[in-house]
Parts: C-alpha cells; sequence; structure tokens
C-alpha cells in the first residue's frame, strides 16, 4: 500500500527528470506512466502476488523499404 504509493511517485519523478529505459537503436522511450496502483492479483493463504500497470510512450524510427 505505502510501497505502491512511493514506487508510483518515484516513476513520475524519473519520468519527468528523463531517466527512462534504454530501448533498442531506433528506438527511445519518451514518458513512463503509472496506470494503475498496486493491486493484490492472487492471494492465497500462503503466498500473495500484487500488481502494478505502467505504459511506456517511445518512438520507433520508420522502417526503410527499398
Amino acid at each position: 500500500s505505502a510501497f505502491y504509493e512511493n514506487f508510483s511517485d518515484w516513476v513520475e519523478e524519473q519520468s519527468q527528470a528523463g531517466n527512462l529505459p534504454e530501448l533498442p537503436k531506433g528506438m527511445e522511450a519518451q514518458e513512463l506512466k503509472v496506470l494503475s496502483s498496486g493491486y493484490l492479483f492472487d492471494g492465497s493463504m500462503s503466498n500473495a502476488r500484487y500488481q502494478i500497470q505502467l505504459q511506456l510512450k517511445y518512438y520507433k524510427e520508420a522502417r526503410r523499404e527499398a
């Protein structure tokens, strides 16, 4: 709960600062955004799995056909 709120804030700060993932040649990351806060995805008596959804906007060079 508090972890996911802090993580969401951190992701937004990194995106605004331009600290984005490195992508393969011909691609450039432009923005990273949190789409949903952390939520329980799968819970059982002994384990729990939480999930957070992110969106990465990126530019990709068009392929040139010969």
